[in-house]
Formats: structure tokens, sequence, C-alpha cells
């Protein structure tokens, strides 16, 4: 796999550090901050079917339903706390999330991603979360697929990079570190 943030390699927050946000001490951040400046390009790690995704709830302890399917299993990542998602449904099996995006850049000046479509909800949904998700978008291993931002909780210009077994949401604990991927380039 080629590593995702050319030329940077500043990781900020590693994959076993402590949240200090949102749950102080009560679990391992499950991803890898990289530290860069807003606009900075994103290349796909890999071979894979890419979409972009944000939603947008109107009260902050708003959730997806369990069970609630909107083709996505990263419906809960709303944009107030980590901004746009790119998700690369890789070849290899893994599934990459980059986070953070700013809505903007995501839904209009992405060069991959050009066509997006609100997602169905159900008439009688409690839930009034307005989310959009692009068309799935065929992508190779070096190809610009977006760019870093500071949206949602974030306390400086980076990208959050999860990366996932299949596609499927998996707890941190259950998670692949990013910083052991077997990277081709690392600069």
């Amino acid at each position: 796999m080629l590593w995702p943030f050319p030329g940077n390699t500043n990781i900020t927050a590693n994959f076993n550090d402590p949240r200090p946000l949102s749950n102080p001490g009560k679990h391992p951040h499950g991803a890898i901050d990289i530290g860069l400046k807003v606009g900075s390009p994103i290349i796909a790690p890999e071979r894979g079917t890419l979409f972009g995704y944000y939603s947008i709830r109107p009260v902050e302890s708003i959730y997806w339903p369990v069970g609630e399917q909107v083709d996505n299993p990263y419906r809960n990542y709303f944009y107030d706390m980590y901004g746009g998602l790119l998700v690369l449904k890789g070849d290899s099996g893994i599934t990459h999330i980059f986070t953070h995006i700013y809505m903007n850049q995501l839904r209009n000046k992405n060069k991959c991603l050009s066509k997006w479509k609100p997602l169905e909800q159900k008439a009688n949904a409690r839930f009034p979360i307005f989310c959009e998700r692009s068309e799935n978008v065929r992508v190779y291993p070096g190809a610009e697929i977006g760019n870093s931002g500071n949206a949602g909780y974030s306390t400086g210009a980076h990208c959050h990079y999860e990366q996932h077994r299949g596609f499927k949401w998996q707890s941190w604990e259950d998670r692949p570190d990013p910083e052991k991927t077997d990277w081709k380039e690392f600069k």
C-alpha cells in the first residue's frame, strides 16, 4: 500500500493515544492523526471503490437508530464531530476512512466525486438527519482522492485516518493500526 499523505509523515496522534476530547482517557484513539495544512492532498493507498459522505444532525445527541440503513456503516460520523468523510473500500479487504474534510472540499472541489445524492430516510423517521453520499468511484493507487481539512471536533488542521477490516464499522480494539501497515512509500 502507498502512504496516503505524500511528503508528510507528521503523526500527531498515535493509534493507542487516549482521547482528550470526547471521552478523556476512556479509550485509545483507534486511528492516527496526520498533521497537515488545510488542502493538503490525500491519495488512494490502494485500488478500490471510493465514496464521499457527510451527515448533519440538528442536535448533538441524535444518532441513527440501530438497524437504520443508509448504505454506510460509518453513518454516525457526523459533520459536527468528524467533518466530511472519504471512504475507500480497498481491494485488499481494508476500508480506509479519512475524516475532518471540509464539506465544500468534499462536495464541490473534489475531482473524483462529482455525483451526489441525498440519502433516503423513512417518512416517519424521528431523526431529522440530513446526509449526502457520492456515487461510488473506482480509484487506483496514487490517485488524488481529496484534501485535508479542519472540520468537526478538530483542534488543528489534520486528517484522522482509520482502517477497518472489511466494509463494516469496528470498535477501536478490533481495527488494524495504520502505523503498522506495510507502506511502500512513507515519505
